[in-house]
């Protein structure tokens, strides 16, 4: 069987969903099931398209991307877009070429809408089934956008869903019924060594994850803490600005940032808690890995995945993600032992449901 997938999106390659893409064409590999990943917009970070046998990008002009400084940003936008959609027949030789059984597409956000002229003409032109594979939550989408795609979701044959939160809102949103849970996959790992005193942030830093906020907050705790920060905006000047507000704070002997950081949890040796201060997940990858290794979750109850992988006092604590003082009042109580961390084989065996071989056996039956 061969499987295409194509991401809509312009994607650093070092995310959560390239992380869940890369661990599952390996497991499907072991099937005997072929991985070809197609790119409208080439990744940033080159090393991520050597994680995969078979790919293919739309590579960008030299010329056009030395344009784009002296240009606004809407406009570097516009002609990237344009530039995709002249050389649509490229892409689409190469997915003709890899015989696909059938092509899972990433995500269902405004790219959907953009590129749908691409998407249709593989359907009909190729007869092979098209299903999303959604990994962000789509609350957010703009009114005018979810109109768009709602006009033109009738294309898919079924839909992925990462999270129930993420199937329940396109059931509600897009009155679809063809949606498989599939969860994501988590390897198995060894429990790490617990420090109740040392808090662990690992992900991107931007605006949805709200690093300086999770900053204020824990600037107000008293005790013995620390706070290790694994992660980038993926911008030296903006990854700048959080060690300037962390010299601001006063915070240089709580706060160890360690930039971005390849296999950050084999850099970690002890830990406490996990932190998470996002507005928006699909699934939340960082939390059910950390919990793999023993390590409770500390979350924003935000849509859609933290509520789904935490269950409050026994493998985590949730608080309301717009009250900060939620989070300052368990995180206290953690550091004055007022608050006792679970268990950590029970909080390794409360995720044992998205274990690497239950998901990848999820995916191959939905599709």
């Amino acid at each position: 069987m061969n499987i295409g997938f194509l991401l809509l999106n312009n994607h650093s390659g070092k995310g959560g969903l390239e992380t869940v893409l890369q661990k599952t064409t390996e497991n499907l590999k072991k099937e005997n099931i072929n991985s070809y990943i197609f790119f409208l917009y080439e990744p940033s970070f080159k090393e991520f398209l050597t994680k995969f046998e078979h790919t293919y990008s739309i590579n960008y002009p030299n010329a056009l991307k030395k344009c784009q400084f002296a240009m606004p940003r809407f406009m570097e936008k516009y002609l990237h877009r344009r530039y995709i959609q002249k050389n649509y027949h490229a892409l689409f030789n190469r997915v003709k070429n890899a015989n696909l059984d059938a092509l899972v597409v990433l995500n269902l956000t405004k790219q959907f809408s953009n590129h749908y002229k691409l998407i249709k003409n593989i359907k009909e032109l190729l007869n092979i089934p098209i299903i999303s594979w959604s990994h962000s939550s789509i609350s957010d989408t703009k009114p005018a956008v979810v109109k768009k795609i709602k006009s033109k979701i009738d294309l898919f044959d079924g839909h992925l869903a990462i999270s129930n939160g993420i199937k329940t809102e396109i059931e509600n949103l897009y009155q679809q019924k063809n949606i498989y849970l599939i969860y994501n996959p988590i390897s198995p790992a060894e429990i790490i060594p617990r420090d109740p005193s040392k808090f662990i942030f690992i992900g991107r830093i931007d605006k949805n994850k709200r690093v300086p906020l999770l900053l204020e907050t824990f600037h107000k705790l008293s005790g013995n803490w620390h706070l290790e920060i694994y992660g980038s905006s993926g911008s030296n000047e903006k990854d700048q600005e959080i060690i300037e507000l962390i010299n601001t704070l006063q915070l240089n002997a709580k706060v160890s940032f360690h930039g971005w950081t390849d296999n950050p949890r084999s850099k970690i040796k002890k830990a406490g808690v996990l932190v998470l201060n996002s507005e928006l997940e699909g699934f939340s990858l960082v939390i059910a890995e950390a919990m793999m290794r023993g390590i409770p979750a500390l979350s924003t109850n935000c849509p859609v995945g933290p509520a789904e992988i935490i269950q409050q006092n026994i493998n985590g604590w949730l608080f309301d993600t717009d009250d900060m003082s939620q989070c300052q009042k368990i995180a206290q109580g953690i550091i004055d032992n007022k608050i006792e961390l679970p268990e950590q084989k029970a909080i390794q065996k409360s995720v044992e449901k998205f274990n690497s071989t239950k998901v990848t056996n999820n995916f191959i039956h939905a599709v």
